[in-house]
């Protein structure tokens, strides 16, 4: 199947409209405030029961550290990487896993096990449905913009099949139920005519400009730079 430059400018216009950004959930009732800042300070009696869940990647822990301390997430620079490691071990006393949360009624979110994770935009989004004082926030440093591709491999054995689903899933409609699903924004133009209103104007699932401005692509590291990484977290995980 070969690509026409129409193709490819539609191809640009869907990274631009599906990305994404990796915000922060949080129960605002144990809190007390909003947590805008990764590194502010909580409030009295909150550290104890406020336990932060992160994703237990090392390019996306790293990352938000980076960032949090004023950094590009893809620095190579060992300096500020080691003063993420230890901003991330500071940190410690006051995570209760690295795992990322479930989803479902027995999220630990919802239970409040736990008040704060690092989670996907859509994900706290489905976790909010269980306990609406969950909110989500992009952090003022800004977080991690992503996006997700459908992709037929060369090695395929069926690829008429799999070009019919790719279609069928970005048929309008089925592109509107599938964006309202997941609570992610849809590239498909024709599919947000079919979304309420309110769900074109969520900044959780459309985030603005300048939420956008502020955050970055993760992108390929320099082996030295990984191996850095690598071994910074083995020793946060210890």
């Amino acid at each position: 199947m070969s690509l026409e430059p129409k193709d490819y400018e539609d191809l640009r216009q869907a990274v631009v409209r599906l990305e994404k950004t990796r915000f922060i959930a949080r129960l605002t009732h144990y809190a007390g405030q909003p947590i805008e800042k990764m590194i502010e300070t909580l409030p009295d009696g909150v550290s104890e029961k406020l336990q932060g869940v992160v994703r237990a990647t090392v390019t996306r822990l790293l990352g938000m550290a980076l960032k949090a301390l004023g950094h590009s997430a893809n620095s190579t620079d060992p300096a500020a990487t080691k003063a993420a490691e230890q901003l991330l071990l500071a940190q410690k006393p006051y995570v209760k896993t690295y795992n990322y949360v479930a989803l479902n009624e027995n999220s630990a979110l919802v239970s409040g096990d736990i008040v704060a994770a690092m989670i996907y935009s859509g994900d706290a989004l489905m976790v909010q449905e269980f306990d609406e004082n969950i909110q989500y926030l992009l952090p003022a440093e800004g977080g991690n913009i992503w996006v997700d591709y459908l992709a037929v491999v060369e090695s395929s054995r069926n690829k008429d099949l799999a070009w019919a689903f790719i279609n069928f899933l970005n048929q309008p409609e089925h592109a509107a139920q599938l964006a309202e699903y997941v609570y992610y924004a849809t590239p498909n133009t024709a599919a947000e005519k079919l979304l309420p209103q309110e769900f074109l104007e969520d900044p959780v699932i459309y985030p603005s400009k300048e939420a956008l401005a502020r955050s970055e692509f993760h992108t390929p590291l320099p082996p030295r730079a990984v191996k850095k990484r690598n071994l910074a977290f083995a020793r946060i995980r210890q």
